[in-house]
């Protein structure tokens, strides 16, 4: 089984064995491009990553960002591989497709949202990879929200820069960008531009002051004027003293 030896892989203290999931993962990540490959052995990744996360290994963290990324670009290849309508991506959507090809793609992508969100619920003490594993989660539904319709799609987003920790309000707010920079006619929801408002007003990173003012900027929210004197406003405040 395919789980199996990427675990075996995994726990070997040798780093020439842990090279080795990486070769494997580059590789599988040609053959996930198949439907059936993808269907038959996605919960078996699914099901590694979840190890990877509770259990120390050679390069942990390193192991979870291949293959968060290598899921990332496996919803933008099977969804741009079939021209289809944005819908709602739900198990009516699976149960109610008539094409065999979509179905599969539907069935998928659904796992994939599901998978998503359990990973952005994951709270492990003193867990350093926590914000960028919750950042791959929103990266995820960023991507599938290019296809879909998802509900209540910005949930977690707003939850995400809710959060004291400005790795993942940065994480967060590079997603919305990537989100609302490849569909223009969006606007910001009230209540994401009420969290961006709170953020500007307290947060002394600016890195994360930047970024909420430029996601307003982009989808056309404030002006670049406005975005400028908030920066400044924002350095006679922190920067400065």
């Amino acid at each position: 089984m395919l789980k199996e030896e990427f675990i075996e892989l995994y726990k070997q203290e040798n780093t020439q064995y842990n090279y080795e999931i990486f070769k494997k993962l580059y590789k599988i990540r040609e053959e996930l491009n198949s439907l059936d490959f993808s269907l038959n052995n996605l919960g078996q990744i699914l099901d590694f990553e979840r190890y990877v996360i509770h259990n120390k290994g050679t390069n942990r963290f390193k192991v979870e960002e291949t293959i968060l990324e290598l899921l990332q670009m496996l919803i933008i290849d099977l969804s741009e591989s079939f021209d289809f309508e944005i819908l709602l991506l739900n198990q009516k959507l699976v149960n109610d497709s008539l094409c065999i090809e979509l179905k599969k793609i539907h069935k998928i992508n659904l796992d994939l949202l599901n998978f998503a969100k359990e990973l952005f619920s994951i709270s492990i003490p003193r867990d350093s990879f926590s914000s960028r594993r919750k950042g791959y989660a929103l990266g995820m539904i960023s991507r599938l929200l290019n296809y879909y319709e998802i509900p209540n799609k910005f949930v977690l987003f707003i939850e995400a820069l809710k959060s004291s920790k400005d790795k993942l309000i940065i994480e967060a707010l590079n997603e919305l960008h990537y989100y609302f920079e490849n569909l223009l006619e969006e606007h910001l929801s009230e209540e994401i531009i009420t969290e961006l408002e709170k953020i500007i007003l307290k947060t002394k990173n600016r890195t994360v002051a930047t970024g909420t003012l430029n996601l307003q900027v982009i989808t056309g929210h404030i002006s670049e004027f406005e975005a400028l004197s908030k920066i400044n406003d924002w350095k006679e405040k922190y920067y400065y003293n």
